[in-house]
Protein backbone atom coordinates (compact mmCIF):
# COMPACT_ATOMS: atom_id res chain seq x y z
CA UNK A 1 0.00 0.00 0.00
CA UNK A 2 1.39 3.55 -0.80
CA UNK A 3 0.23 6.61 1.25
CA UNK A 4 0.91 9.53 -0.85
CA UNK A 5 0.02 13.16 -2.53
CA UNK A 6 -1.61 12.80 -5.98
CA UNK A 7 -0.13 16.44 -6.82
CA UNK A 8 2.47 18.03 -8.70
CA UNK A 9 5.53 17.57 -6.79
CA UNK A 10 8.20 15.16 -5.51
CA UNK A 11 7.20 12.73 -3.15
CA UNK A 12 3.56 12.25 -5.02
CA UNK A 13 5.23 11.53 -8.06
CA UNK A 14 8.08 9.09 -6.38
CA UNK A 15 5.19 7.26 -4.96
CA UNK A 16 3.19 6.77 -8.16
CA UNK A 17 6.27 5.48 -10.17
CA UNK A 18 7.01 3.33 -7.77
CA UNK A 19 3.73 1.84 -7.25
CA UNK A 20 3.55 1.46 -11.35
CA UNK A 21 6.62 -0.22 -11.43
CA UNK A 22 5.80 -2.68 -8.14
CA UNK A 23 2.65 -3.40 -10.34
CA UNK A 24 4.16 -4.00 -13.26
CA UNK A 25 6.38 -6.40 -11.64
CA UNK A 26 3.29 -8.31 -10.43
CA UNK A 27 2.43 -6.90 -7.14
CA UNK A 28 -0.98 -6.06 -5.70
CA UNK A 29 -0.42 -2.48 -4.90
CA UNK A 30 -3.62 -0.08 -3.15
CA UNK A 31 -2.48 3.95 -3.50
CA UNK A 32 -4.37 5.53 -1.06
CA UNK A 33 -4.88 9.40 -1.71
CA UNK A 34 -7.20 12.56 -1.96
CA UNK A 35 -7.21 12.23 -5.66
CA UNK A 36 -6.51 10.39 -8.91
CA UNK A 37 -2.43 11.17 -9.32
CA UNK A 38 -1.29 13.96 -10.89
CA UNK A 39 -1.72 13.35 -14.94
CA UNK A 40 -2.78 9.83 -14.58
CA UNK A 41 -6.75 9.70 -15.50
CA UNK A 42 -8.22 6.60 -13.80
CA UNK A 43 -5.13 5.52 -12.63
CA UNK A 44 -2.49 2.61 -13.79
CA UNK A 45 -4.45 -0.61 -15.00
CA UNK A 46 -2.43 -2.53 -12.01
CA UNK A 47 -2.63 -0.09 -9.41
CA UNK A 48 -6.06 0.21 -7.32
CA UNK A 49 -6.28 3.94 -6.49
CA UNK A 50 -8.26 4.34 -3.12
CA UNK A 51 -9.57 8.47 -2.64
CA UNK A 52 -10.29 9.66 1.11
CA UNK A 53 -13.21 11.82 1.78
CA UNK A 54 -12.37 13.64 4.89
CA UNK A 55 -14.94 13.56 7.87
CA UNK A 56 -16.84 17.00 8.47
CA UNK A 57 -18.13 17.26 12.19
CA UNK A 58 -20.23 20.08 13.49
CA UNK A 59 -17.56 20.33 16.56
CA UNK A 60 -14.83 21.29 14.49
CA UNK A 61 -14.58 24.21 12.07
CA UNK A 62 -12.33 21.90 9.59
CA UNK A 63 -12.06 18.31 8.20
CA UNK A 64 -10.94 15.86 10.07
CA UNK A 65 -8.59 14.61 7.10
CA UNK A 66 -5.84 12.85 9.29
CA UNK A 67 -8.30 10.84 10.57
CA UNK A 68 -10.45 9.52 7.60
CA UNK A 69 -7.37 8.76 5.70
CA UNK A 70 -5.94 6.51 8.96
CA UNK A 71 -9.51 5.30 9.13
CA UNK A 72 -8.82 3.98 5.60
CA UNK A 73 -5.40 2.43 5.49
CA UNK A 74 -6.92 0.30 8.55
CA UNK A 75 -9.73 -0.58 6.38
CA UNK A 76 -7.94 -1.50 3.54
CA UNK A 77 -5.23 -3.23 5.09
CA UNK A 78 -7.30 -5.43 6.77
CA UNK A 79 -9.58 -6.27 4.04
CA UNK A 80 -6.44 -7.14 1.80
CA UNK A 81 -4.08 -8.50 4.33
CA UNK A 82 -1.26 -5.37 3.02
CA UNK A 83 1.74 -6.86 4.22
CA UNK A 84 3.28 -3.25 3.77
CA UNK A 85 2.33 0.38 4.29
CA UNK A 86 4.74 2.97 2.86
CA UNK A 87 4.20 6.53 3.16
CA UNK A 88 5.23 8.99 1.25
CA UNK A 89 5.98 12.57 3.29
CA UNK A 90 5.97 12.18 6.74
CA UNK A 91 3.45 15.02 7.75
CA UNK A 92 0.28 13.89 7.38
CA UNK A 93 0.82 10.95 4.98
CA UNK A 94 3.00 9.47 7.48
CA UNK A 95 1.17 10.55 10.58
CA UNK A 96 -2.02 9.04 9.86
CA UNK A 97 -0.08 5.91 9.00
CA UNK A 98 1.16 5.69 12.44
CA UNK A 99 -2.36 5.99 13.48
CA UNK A 100 -3.07 3.47 11.73
CA UNK A 101 -0.82 1.13 13.29
CA UNK A 102 -2.41 1.54 16.56
CA UNK A 103 -4.72 -0.71 15.61
CA UNK A 104 -3.12 -3.57 14.71
CA UNK A 105 -1.32 -3.85 17.91
CA UNK A 106 -4.42 -5.93 18.76
CA UNK A 107 -5.52 -7.14 15.67
CA UNK A 108 -4.39 -10.67 13.84
CA UNK A 109 -2.23 -9.18 10.85
CA UNK A 110 0.40 -7.02 11.43
CA UNK A 111 1.45 -4.81 8.60
CA UNK A 112 4.75 -3.01 8.29
CA UNK A 113 5.13 0.68 8.02
CA UNK A 114 7.97 2.13 6.16
CA UNK A 115 8.26 6.41 6.09
CA UNK A 116 10.09 8.05 3.36
CA UNK A 117 11.00 11.45 4.23
CA UNK A 118 11.21 13.92 1.31
CA UNK A 119 12.79 17.33 2.38
CA UNK A 120 10.55 20.07 4.09
CA UNK A 121 8.79 17.70 6.19
CA UNK A 122 12.03 17.59 7.62
CA UNK A 123 13.15 20.72 7.69
CA UNK A 124 9.67 22.70 7.69
CA UNK A 125 8.10 25.34 5.41
CA UNK A 126 11.62 27.79 6.49
CA UNK A 127 14.22 26.31 5.20
CA UNK A 128 16.58 28.78 6.33
CA UNK A 129 15.34 27.81 9.74
CA UNK A 130 15.62 24.09 9.87
CA UNK A 131 13.30 22.41 12.53
CA UNK A 132 11.82 25.71 13.74
CA UNK A 133 8.05 25.55 13.05
CA UNK A 134 7.54 21.64 12.43
CA UNK A 135 5.79 19.29 15.05
CA UNK A 136 9.33 18.35 16.47
CA UNK A 137 7.50 15.83 18.88
CA UNK A 138 5.40 14.32 16.99
CA UNK A 139 7.95 13.83 14.16
CA UNK A 140 10.47 12.13 16.49
CA UNK A 141 6.94 9.81 17.28
CA UNK A 142 6.39 8.57 14.27
CA UNK A 143 10.32 8.24 13.27
CA UNK A 144 10.42 5.95 16.15
CA UNK A 145 7.25 3.96 15.51
CA UNK A 146 8.09 3.33 11.84
CA UNK A 147 9.56 -0.37 11.25
CA UNK A 148 11.79 1.76 8.74
CA UNK A 149 12.95 5.06 7.56
CA UNK A 150 14.17 5.98 4.10
CA UNK A 151 15.25 9.38 3.02
CA UNK A 152 16.12 10.57 -0.65
CA UNK A 153 19.68 12.07 0.21
CA UNK A 154 22.56 11.82 2.27
CA UNK A 155 22.19 15.53 3.45
CA UNK A 156 18.71 14.93 4.19
CA UNK A 157 19.73 12.27 6.85
CA UNK A 158 22.28 13.82 8.70
CA UNK A 159 19.40 16.90 9.35
CA UNK A 160 17.08 14.54 10.15
CA UNK A 161 19.29 13.08 13.06
CA UNK A 162 20.16 16.60 14.07
CA UNK A 163 16.70 18.30 14.16
CA UNK A 164 15.03 15.18 16.33
CA UNK A 165 18.56 13.38 17.90
CA UNK A 166 17.27 10.27 16.78
CA UNK A 167 20.07 7.22 17.03
CA UNK A 168 17.68 4.62 14.80
CA UNK A 169 18.90 3.53 11.47
CA UNK A 170 17.92 5.58 8.17
CA UNK A 171 18.04 4.49 5.13
CA UNK A 172 19.13 6.84 2.04
CA UNK A 173 17.15 5.69 -1.21
CA UNK A 174 17.75 8.10 -3.81
CA UNK A 175 14.65 9.29 -5.98
CA UNK A 176 14.63 7.46 -9.44
CA UNK A 177 13.62 8.15 -12.79
CA UNK A 178 12.86 6.32 -16.14
CA UNK A 179 14.96 6.10 -18.38
CA UNK A 180 13.37 4.81 -21.58
CA UNK A 181 15.03 5.21 -25.16
CA UNK A 182 12.59 8.12 -26.23
CA UNK A 183 13.92 10.27 -22.62
CA UNK A 184 17.52 9.71 -23.43
CA UNK A 185 18.07 10.28 -27.16
CA UNK A 186 15.50 13.24 -27.37
CA UNK A 187 18.00 15.93 -28.05
CA UNK A 188 17.95 18.76 -30.69
CA UNK A 189 21.16 20.41 -31.91
CA UNK A 190 21.38 22.96 -31.53
CA UNK A 191 19.18 24.05 -28.84
CA UNK A 192 16.97 27.08 -28.46
CA UNK A 193 18.24 29.74 -26.68
CA UNK A 194 16.14 29.40 -23.48
CA UNK A 195 16.46 29.04 -20.41
CA UNK A 196 13.75 26.40 -18.47
CA UNK A 197 12.00 26.41 -15.00
CA UNK A 198 9.87 24.09 -13.32
CA UNK A 199 8.56 23.91 -10.15
CA UNK A 200 5.06 24.52 -7.91
CA UNK A 201 5.94 28.13 -8.02
CA UNK A 202 6.21 28.11 -3.84
CA UNK A 203 8.70 30.63 -1.84
CA UNK A 204 11.28 28.04 -1.69
CA UNK A 205 11.68 27.61 -5.06
CA UNK A 206 12.68 31.58 -4.91
CA UNK A 207 11.80 32.15 -8.30
CA UNK A 208 11.93 36.07 -8.23
CA UNK A 209 16.43 35.22 -8.51
CA UNK A 210 15.44 33.49 -11.68
CA UNK A 211 13.40 36.83 -13.07
CA UNK A 212 16.20 39.38 -11.81
CA UNK A 213 19.01 37.27 -13.69
CA UNK A 214 17.20 36.63 -16.62
CA UNK A 215 15.98 39.93 -16.98
CA UNK A 216 19.95 40.92 -17.09
CA UNK A 217 21.01 38.25 -19.55
CA UNK A 218 18.71 39.24 -21.89
CA UNK A 219 19.86 42.83 -22.34
CA UNK A 220 23.45 41.50 -23.20
CA UNK A 221 21.34 38.02 -25.00
CA UNK A 222 18.17 39.74 -26.14
CA UNK A 223 17.29 36.90 -28.48
CA UNK A 224 16.93 34.56 -25.70
CA UNK A 225 13.68 33.40 -23.97
CA UNK A 226 12.29 32.19 -20.70
CA UNK A 227 9.91 29.49 -20.08
CA UNK A 228 8.13 28.84 -16.86
CA UNK A 229 6.37 25.40 -16.42
CA UNK A 230 4.11 25.02 -13.02
CA UNK A 231 1.49 26.81 -11.33
CA UNK A 232 1.55 27.61 -7.58
CA UNK A 233 1.49 30.44 -4.85
CA UNK A 234 3.99 32.12 -6.04
CA UNK A 235 2.18 32.39 -9.69
CA UNK A 236 1.07 36.17 -9.51
CA UNK A 237 3.88 37.53 -7.65
CA UNK A 238 5.85 36.13 -10.33
CA UNK A 239 4.04 37.61 -12.88
CA UNK A 240 3.60 41.16 -11.70
CA UNK A 241 7.21 40.89 -11.55
CA UNK A 242 8.17 39.74 -15.04
CA UNK A 243 5.68 43.24 -15.48
CA UNK A 244 7.91 45.45 -13.54
CA UNK A 245 10.99 44.39 -15.58
CA UNK A 246 9.14 44.63 -18.46
CA UNK A 247 9.88 41.45 -20.41
CA UNK A 248 6.78 40.17 -20.52
CA UNK A 249 7.67 39.41 -24.33
CA UNK A 250 10.57 37.12 -23.41
CA UNK A 251 9.14 35.22 -20.35
CA UNK A 252 6.30 32.34 -21.58
CA UNK A 253 4.01 31.39 -18.91
CA UNK A 254 3.17 27.56 -19.48
CA UNK A 255 0.99 26.28 -16.70
CA UNK A 256 1.10 22.65 -15.95
CA UNK A 257 2.05 20.25 -18.95
CA UNK A 258 1.97 16.70 -19.58
CA UNK A 259 5.70 14.68 -19.14
CA UNK A 260 6.18 14.67 -22.46
CA UNK A 261 5.93 18.22 -23.35
CA UNK A 262 7.87 19.22 -20.77
CA UNK A 263 10.67 16.36 -21.61
CA UNK A 264 10.22 17.89 -25.45
CA UNK A 265 10.86 21.91 -23.78
CA UNK A 266 13.93 20.67 -21.16
CA UNK A 267 15.69 18.76 -24.80
CA UNK A 268 15.19 22.27 -26.41
CA UNK A 269 16.70 24.41 -23.77
CA UNK A 270 20.21 25.62 -22.85
CA UNK A 271 19.81 24.67 -19.32
CA UNK A 272 17.57 24.37 -16.51
CA UNK A 273 17.48 26.84 -13.62
CA UNK A 274 16.94 25.79 -10.20
CA UNK A 275 18.07 28.18 -7.77
CA UNK A 276 15.46 27.50 -5.03
CA UNK A 277 16.26 28.09 -1.10
CA UNK A 278 16.48 23.93 -0.32
CA UNK A 279 15.57 21.02 -2.34
CA UNK A 280 16.72 17.57 -0.94
CA UNK A 281 16.59 15.18 -4.21
CA UNK A 282 14.75 17.19 -6.96
CA UNK A 283 12.82 14.58 -9.47
CA UNK A 284 13.31 17.82 -11.94
CA UNK A 285 16.90 17.85 -11.94
CA UNK A 286 16.32 14.28 -13.01
CA UNK A 287 14.39 14.61 -16.06
CA UNK A 288 16.86 17.33 -17.03
CA UNK A 289 19.70 14.30 -16.89
CA UNK A 290 17.23 12.62 -19.12
CA UNK A 291 16.78 14.73 -21.94
CA UNK A 292 20.87 15.41 -21.57
CA UNK A 293 20.21 19.33 -20.08
CA UNK A 294 22.78 20.92 -17.76
CA UNK A 295 21.20 21.79 -14.77
CA UNK A 296 22.20 25.57 -12.97
CA UNK A 297 21.18 24.90 -9.32
CA UNK A 298 21.98 26.33 -5.71
CA UNK A 299 24.58 24.48 -3.70
CA UNK A 300 21.89 23.40 -1.14
CA UNK A 301 20.39 20.41 0.60
CA UNK A 302 20.97 17.31 -1.71
CA UNK A 303 21.58 18.75 -4.47
CA UNK A 304 26.01 18.64 -4.61
CA UNK A 305 24.92 14.72 -4.49
CA UNK A 306 23.54 14.75 -7.99
CA UNK A 307 25.41 17.65 -9.61
CA UNK A 308 29.21 18.17 -10.17
CA UNK A 309 30.13 21.60 -10.27
CA UNK A 310 31.14 22.28 -13.84
CA UNK A 311 30.51 18.71 -14.95
CA UNK A 312 26.55 18.43 -14.97
CA UNK A 313 26.06 22.02 -14.74
CA UNK A 314 26.50 24.90 -12.61
CA UNK A 315 26.49 25.26 -8.71
CA UNK A 316 25.67 28.50 -7.14
CA UNK A 317 26.51 29.36 -3.65
CA UNK A 318 24.09 31.89 -2.71
CA UNK A 319 20.91 31.49 -4.29
CA UNK A 320 19.82 34.92 -3.24
CA UNK A 321 22.03 36.73 -4.97
CA UNK A 322 20.66 36.89 -8.91
CA UNK A 323 24.04 38.52 -9.88
CA UNK A 324 25.30 34.46 -9.33
CA UNK A 325 22.60 33.13 -11.19
CA UNK A 326 23.07 35.96 -14.02
CA UNK A 327 26.87 35.04 -14.12
CA UNK A 328 25.87 30.91 -13.88
CA UNK A 329 23.44 31.55 -17.25
CA UNK A 330 26.34 33.36 -19.07
CA UNK A 331 28.80 30.58 -18.24
CA UNK A 332 26.83 28.02 -19.33
CA UNK A 333 25.86 28.98 -22.54
CA UNK A 334 29.66 30.92 -23.39
CA UNK A 335 30.98 27.91 -24.94
CA UNK A 336 29.67 25.51 -27.33
CA UNK A 337 32.19 23.08 -26.40
CA UNK A 338 31.74 23.02 -22.64
CA UNK A 339 28.01 23.17 -23.14
CA UNK A 340 28.06 19.99 -25.06
CA UNK A 341 29.91 18.38 -22.69
CA UNK A 342 27.55 19.23 -19.82
CA UNK A 343 24.95 17.79 -21.72
CA UNK A 344 26.82 14.65 -22.30
CA UNK A 345 28.13 14.28 -18.80
CA UNK A 346 24.04 14.77 -17.68
CA UNK A 347 22.80 11.89 -19.72
CA UNK A 348 25.16 9.88 -18.20
CA UNK A 349 24.79 10.92 -15.14
CA UNK A 350 21.09 9.87 -15.37
CA UNK A 351 21.76 6.37 -15.37
CA UNK A 352 22.81 6.43 -11.70
CA UNK A 353 19.23 7.09 -10.70
CA UNK A 354 17.46 4.20 -12.86
CA UNK A 355 13.82 3.94 -11.81
CA UNK A 356 14.85 -0.10 -12.00
CA UNK A 357 17.43 0.42 -9.58
CA UNK A 358 15.67 2.44 -6.70
CA UNK A 359 12.54 0.09 -7.16
CA UNK A 360 15.10 -2.78 -6.57
CA UNK A 361 16.38 -0.85 -3.20
CA UNK A 362 12.68 -0.73 -1.96
CA UNK A 363 11.55 -4.03 -3.26
CA UNK A 364 14.80 -5.43 -0.96
CA UNK A 365 13.78 -3.47 2.08
CA UNK A 366 10.09 -4.46 1.85
CA UNK A 367 11.32 -8.66 2.21
CA UNK A 368 13.55 -7.81 4.83
CA UNK A 369 10.71 -5.92 6.49
CA UNK A 370 7.74 -8.87 5.82
CA UNK A 371 10.38 -11.57 7.32
CA UNK A 372 11.58 -10.00 10.24
CA UNK A 373 9.47 -11.17 13.31
CA UNK A 374 7.02 -9.10 15.43
CA UNK A 375 8.64 -7.94 19.01
CA UNK A 376 6.77 -10.74 20.69
CA UNK A 377 8.67 -13.26 18.51
CA UNK A 378 5.97 -14.51 16.43
CA UNK A 379 6.21 -14.11 12.45
CA UNK A 380 3.72 -12.26 10.64
CA UNK A 381 0.92 -13.98 9.05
Amino acid sequence: MMVASPWLGGSGTVAWQLAESLADKGHEVHFVTYDNPYGKGSGHQKVRIHNVRPFSYSLFPFPLSEMSLAEMIIELSVRYRIDIIHAHYGTLFGHASVLAMNYFDTAKIKPKLIITFHGTDVIGSNPLQPGKNITTYLQKTIIDKADAVTVVSGSLKQLMKKIYNTRREIKVIRNGISIDSDASTTRHAPRSKRFVHISNFRKVKNIPAIIKAFSKFSKIQNDYELKLIGTGPELPKIKALVSAYRINNKVSFLGVLSKNKIRDILADSQALLLPSLYESSPLVILEAFTTATPVIASRVGGIPEMIENGVEGILINDPKNSYKLFGAMKAVVKSDVRHNRMCKKSLARSSVYSLENIVREYVELYVKLIKRKTRNGKTPP
